[in-house]
């Protein structure tokens, strides 16, 4: 029982830093990609409200 939950605790440990990862990939993504496509966020984001109040 014990390696059991010894076993689950390391799958544990891996998924909460894989996820970390992730998330920090993102987040990095965003960063560097934000200044290129800002001017057509902001037209979707415009496009989206007026159609939200339409």
């Amino acid at each position: 029982m014990v390696s059991g939950q010894w076993m689950l605790n390391i799958l544990r440990r891996q998924l909460f830093i894989n996820t970390c990862t992730y998330l920090m990939m993102v987040v990095v993504v965003l960063q560097v990609s934000a200044p290129y496509k800002r001017t057509s966020c902001l037209d979707v984001r415009i496009e989206d409200c007026d159609f939200d109040i339409g």
